[in-house]
Parts: structure tokens; C-alpha cells; sequence
């Protein structure tokens, strides 16, 4: 039972780790600059590439979206979520 959870814990927490452990020095500075609007669309962009640019869930699950938007990009992390 508590082995179930602790294995449960690592696989969560695994690919947060992974990326710590990928982040140089500066990047760190870098995120630590930013602006909220600009960490918004960082965020947003990494979400879409996670998601390879495609909807994940939802009614339009599968549709491929634009990484150019006229727009701003800081929607389309949401927007592949679903």
C-alpha cells in the first residue's frame, strides 16, 4: 500500500526533477527576469511543444494548431490542454 504511493510520488515528481536537473545556470537567471506576461508565453510555448502543437482533449482533440498566431502565443499551452 505505502509502497504503491511512494512509487506513485516518483513517478509525479520525476519529470519536474529531470528538468531541474536540465536547467543550466542560465536559464535560471534568465526565468528570474522575466516578466509575468513573458513567463506566460514561455510556459504556453512549452506546453504546445509538449503537446506537439496538437489539441489533446476535448471536442477538437487531435486539430494541429499554429504556432504563429497573430494573436499572442500565450493561449495555446490552454488551448492543447483543451
Amino acid at each position: 500500500m505505502i509502497e504503491g504511493f511512494i512509487k506513485e510520488e516518483i513517478d509525479y515528481f520525476n519529470p519536474i526533477l529531470q528538468r531541474q536537473k536540465e536547467a543550466t545556470q542560465a536559464m535560471r537567471e534568465a526565468w528570474r527576469k522575466e516578466t509575468v506576461a513573458q513567463r506566460l508565453e514561455r510556459v504556453s510555448l512549452e506546453t504546445y511543444d509538449l503537446c506537439e502543437g496538437k489539441v489533446s482533449q476535448g471536442l477538437f482533440r487531435g486539430l494541429q494548431l499554429n504556432r504563429e498566431t497573430w494573436w499572442g502565443k500565450s493561449d495555446l499551452g490552454a488551448q492543447c490542454l483543451g
